[in-house]
């Protein structure tokens, strides 16, 4: 897990790009929670194609992946991610 990992200003723009494809509200969710307190975990996953972000926001941890393309190729990285970040909510 990423706890204490801070995005510089270049992938911030780069996630925001990507999140802003789940929506609007999601961009704004993790522009106001990277790099803050809030902030569970964050992945970038090979070459920028992905990202996965998890944060706590209204007292509920929430999870953001988004890719450039339609791929499985993570999909096992992705649970272990997503397993850590079960744990780490409990």
């Amino acid at each position: 897990m990423n706890h204490d990992t801070k995005l510089e200003q270049s992938q911030i723009n780069h996630c925001c790009q990507l999140i802003g494809k789940i929506g609007f509200d999601e961009q704004k969710n993790f522009l106001s929670t990277v790099n803050t307190e809030n902030q569970i975990d964050v992945h970038l996953f090979e070459h920028g194609v992905g990202v996965y972000f998890s944060y706590c926001y209204e007292d509920i941890v929430r999870i953001d992946i988004c890719f450039e393309w339609d791929t499985d190729k993570f999909n096992g990285e992705i649970i272990e991610l997503v397993q850590g970040d079960i744990k780490y909510s409990r």
